[in-house]
């Protein structure tokens, strides 16, 4: 395509692989008719979803490196708008936004899974109508040996909204995502791997999901550095009773498993050697209660994103970033409490290729670092440079289909529902 019909969109990006970004996003539904967010720049593209109550946030970021090709032009959303177009680009067009129906995105994207790992999709923004468009082509064998090859094109669309809140669709808002939740000033923080933390909060759901009131129901995640570092889960009610479970803290003693009233106590590691947890820091000791269906969407990750491939297909381990000498592991997920409470689960996604981009973590370094593997035919971690760009006077216009593993953080904030201590 030529560098002129890039900018006519402010955003062209072609996904290599429809199934992986399409997974991603199913972790941000926090309601049945749910809307996001789409902000694009030269840096990539975020999804925001907001609950209807405004407390709790879920984001997806792509990186540009993500896409097999990228190209962002914010300025266009503008030109386009007067003719009909829905975006809103900031003054200094270089970021621009959209609202769309979360589930008419997935059940878009959908359509074009049985193409991959056949063709790529570009996926484009605004057309002239201002909606989301999507394109794919593929190649196949016709009914006979002697049959030319069969071309195939699918098109398809999304209306977009443009975020003013006037142009309300069932469900989630535009004027809901307006509330973007901040998290800051980070006080503690773990890390540990997604499927120990899904594990957790899923048993404790037995107390925790009744009620929605501190006094009757949610969970409470309490941090200590004294006598000893600890980390402690808890769900109660008067109903069932309560549920602790202890998870062991890097660099101390074995200990007993965790005392419980009504419900008992678990111990998840009785040795720090077997400690599930890569980081732990406690700068500022307490307890937070959370509401527990914040807690269970933010873990409602695709089973697919559980885990990354491992050279020889041994499936890692725990840990922060998993087994990455062999290229594979866990994913792992990283906890983070800030001013008030605020809790902050950024979910570090991996997913390993032996071809062109994919999704992937870098250690857990969720800021940048790039590091590629060659995912399941073996061979040793290295570090990739960003591929050949295709030819275009678009600065922004990048062919990144060299690159094969590429940093997607799944963030949820929520608001706690009490500051205990």
């Amino acid at each position: 395509p030529s560098a002129a019909m890039h900018d006519e969109y402010a955003l062209d990006a072609e996904l290599p692989h429809v199934r992986h970004f399409t997974h991603v996003l199913s972790a941000l539904r926090l309601s049945k008719k749910q809307l996001v967010r789409v902000g694009v720049s030269d840096r990539g593209i975020t999804f925001v979803a907001v609950d209807d109550s405004k407390s709790v946030q879920a984001q997806a970021s792509f990186r540009a490196e993500t896409f097999s090709f990228f190209s962002a032009n914010p300025g266009a959303a503008s030109s386009r708008s007067q003719r009909g177009g829905h975006g809103h680009a900031s003054s200094s067009t270089s970021n621009t936004s959209f609202d769309v129906s979360l589930q008419a995105l997935i059940d878009t994207l959908n359509v074009f899974a049985p193409l991959d790992g056949e063709t790529t999709v570009r996926m484009r923004w605004p057309d002239l109508d201002g909606k989301l468009v999507f394109a794919a082509a593929a190649q196949r064998d016709g009914a006979r040996v002697s049959d030319d090859l069969v071309r195939n094109v699918t098109h398809a669309s999304i209306s977009t909204q443009d975020g003013s809140g006037n142009n309300t669709a069932a469900g989630t808002s535009s004027s809901t995502l307006n509330s973007e939740l901040t998290f800051r000033g980070e006080k503690n923080a773990f890390m540990v791997a997604t499927t120990t933390l899904k594990e957790i909060v899923d048993d404790l759901e037995w107390p925790g999901g009744y009620g929605s009131s501190t006094a009757n129901g949610g969970t409470k995640i309490e941090m200590r550095n004294r006598p000893k570092q600890t980390l402690r889960f808890t769900a109660k009610s008067q109903e069932t009773g309560e549920l602790v479970v202890d998870v062991d803290v890097p660099g101390n003693t074995a200990v007993g498993g965790g005392g419980g009233q009504g419900g008992g106590g678990e111990d998840r590691n009785n040795s720090s050697s077997n400690s599930t947890l890569s980081e732990f820091r406690c700068d500022e000791p307490g307890a937070w209660r959370y509401r527990h269906r914040f807690l269970k969407a933010s873990m409602s990750v695709p089973l697919a994103l559980l885990q990354y491939p491992s050279r020889g297909g041994d499936g890692g381990g725990h840990g922060h970033g998993g087994n990455d000498k062999d290229g594979g592991g866990h994913t792992t997920t990283r906890v983070a409490i800030g001013e008030g409470g605020m809790l902050k689960i950024v979910h570090l996604v991996r997913f390993a290729s032996s071809g062109n981009s994919s999704f992937g973590v870098t250690n857990g370094n969720t800021n940048g670092g790039m590091l590629g593997t060659n995912g399941l035919s073996g061979g040793s971690l290295r570090a990739h440079g960003t591929g050949a760009g295709a030819s275009s006077d678009n600065p922004t216009a990048r062919g990144l289909g060299g690159r094969q593993s590429v940093v997607v953080p799944i963030t949820f904030i929520a608001y706690p529902e009490e500051e205990e201590e």
